[in-house]
């Protein structure tokens, strides 16, 4: 339970600091896990030299590690 409330704080601390981050016309500025996927792919490379990327890459590979776990432990709880 507790690393919901670390993703939630992750996500929270993302969406502050991408704020004012490029995002492509098709992605939405959302902190989706498809949208988080899609910024460690394509957009941290257009917002490289914005303040904040390098923590707003560490957070969202974060999100998206806790989610590929939670991802793994519901899939195991399943069988």
């Amino acid at each position: 339970m507790q690393n919901i409330f670390i993703a939630l704080n992750a996500r929270s601390q993302w969406e502050e600091i991408t704020r004012s981050f490029k995002f492509s016309d098709d992605i939405r500025h959302e902190s989706t896990i498809d949208n988080l996927k899609w910024f460690l792919t394509v957009g941290k490379k257009s917002n490289a030299r914005r303040k904040g990327c390098k923590q707003a890459v560490e957070l969202a590979e974060l999100i998206i590690e806790i989610n590929s776990n939670y991802e793994k432990s519901k899939s195991n709880n399943l069988q």
